[in-house]
């Protein structure tokens, strides 16, 4: 049996006596590169392992921070998720705002809003902070008291740029890609933009405050830089970008290729790619389309035009892929394909379905998306196997044979 590459982190960490809890950054980027050594014997990986990219910041890292309200006594107070893990992974600025919430919270008169508030959301960093408060219930009453919150938010030292609510009747633990209730969420704007921004690459991304962004900011350069490098564009391809977010890699990477084709669930974070691409005016041929990635979406697009190559370049949720859209993507013959995995378990079982589809792993590069967590993040380099014809393979598969 595979052992796991958590198994082998706890395992090289025991051997040494260290605790992420309380060793020095190099010491836990040292142990996460052996760790990710030994995971590649463990599965017969024969590709390149480039050494394990550290994070500018070891601390104070997330983009997105969240606490649940609990009610205690006469008061209430907020909850730290256990998926967070320490609050020094959180910015300063998050936790200021947390602390102030939970003071205003602790008012009297704030018990009937206490009563109906599920989660406290932060998202960005510095002056492009954005709060969410996701509600069980909302009336005018409600409304007053959360604007009153927000009040005393804008006079904290980095004021607040935006703040929301979700109403979700339902009281789940609907935390914006994962968990979402069936029904329709409803959404309203307090104060404030209805986007947040990011700076890269000398552009300005504009992002809704739902859609998905990388839980580590500090990193966003280097992770650009490595998918540009591993696709190695030549400027004569289409970028088939899923899972595409608000555009962050297709329009970063819009200047080295021909095209780029961005797929995506999540419709405002499409929309917000689509308004990037109208805004940027280096951005070349770009389309953006709201679908749910499966197999069957990907076999009804179109090839590129005659003469240009695909590159795939596909960063899925933590569940992976669906099934059957490995072997569809396969059947696109690309020229070269990057998977990143943001849960590196599921680097085993999408590995076997690229071998099976006629792809082998060229370059496996680590990147320290979670410091202070035994997470990893790593982006696959895959290419047709010498010799296979790549949609033969897949046929054979889906036959049994």
């Amino acid at each position: 049996m595979v052992q796991t590459y958590l198994d082998l982190l706890h395992a090289e960490l025991s051997s040494r006596r260290l605790d992420l809890r309380d060793i020095r950054y190099t010491e836990e980027v040292a142990a996460k590169h052996k760790a990710l050594v030994a995971l590649c014997r463990e599965l017969s990986l024969k590709a390149t392992l480039e050494k394990l990219q550290p994070s500018p910041l070891p601390r104070g890292y997330r983009t997105t921070s969240r606490r649940r309200v609990k009610g205690k006594g006469s008061g209430f107070f907020l909850e730290l998720h256990a998926a967070a893990g320490s609050p020094s992974l959180e910015p300063e600025t998050h936790r200021a705002v947390f602390d102030c919430v939970a003071e205003v919270l602790r008012r009297p008169t704030m018990k009937l809003l206490g009563r109906d508030l599920n989660h406290i959301i932060v998202r960005g960093v510095a002056d492009e902070l954005a709060v969410i408060f996701n509600v069980r219930g909302l009336d005018a009453a409600k409304v007053r008291r959360l604007r009153t919150v927000v009040d005393e938010l804008l006079g904290l030292p980095h004021p607040i740029r935006s703040a929301h609510v979700f109403l979700d009747p339902s009281g789940s633990d609907y935390y914006f890609e994962s968990d979402r209730p069936k029904q329709q969420l409803s959404w309203k704007t307090l104060y404030g933009s209805d986007h947040l921004r990011l700076r890269l690459r000398d552009r300005t991304l504009r992002y809704h405050p739902t859609a998905f962004c990388q839980i580590n900011g500090s990193l966003l350069p280097a992770m650009v830089d490595t998918v540009e490098r591993l696709l190695e564009p030549t400027g004569n391809e289409r970028l088939l970008d899923l899972y595409c977010g608000f555009g962050l890699f297709g329009l970063c990477l819009s200047d080295k290729v021909s095209s780029v084709l961005g797929l995506d669930w999540e419709g405002a974070a499409i929309e917000s790619a689509k308004d990037n691409a109208r805004r940027d005016p280096k951005a070349r041929s770009l389309s953006y389309r709201a679908v749910s990635i499966t197999a069957e979406a990907i076999a009804q697009l179109k090839p590129p035009r005659e003469g240009a190559s695909e590159l795939v370049l596909l960063d899925p949720p933590r569940s992976g892929t669906a099934e059957g859209v490995v072997e569809a993507l396969a059947e696109r013959h690309p020229r070269r394909v990057v998977h990143v995995l943001c849960n590196i378990d599921r680097l085993e079982p999408e590995l076997a379905q690229w071998r099976r589809c006629g792809y082998e792993p060229v370059t496996l590069a680590g990147l320290d998306m979670f410091p202070g967590t035994p997470h990893l993040e790593v982006m696959l380099k895959l290419e047709p196997r010498v010799g296979q014809k790549v949609s033969s393979a897949a046929r054979r598969h889906r036959a049994g044979t």
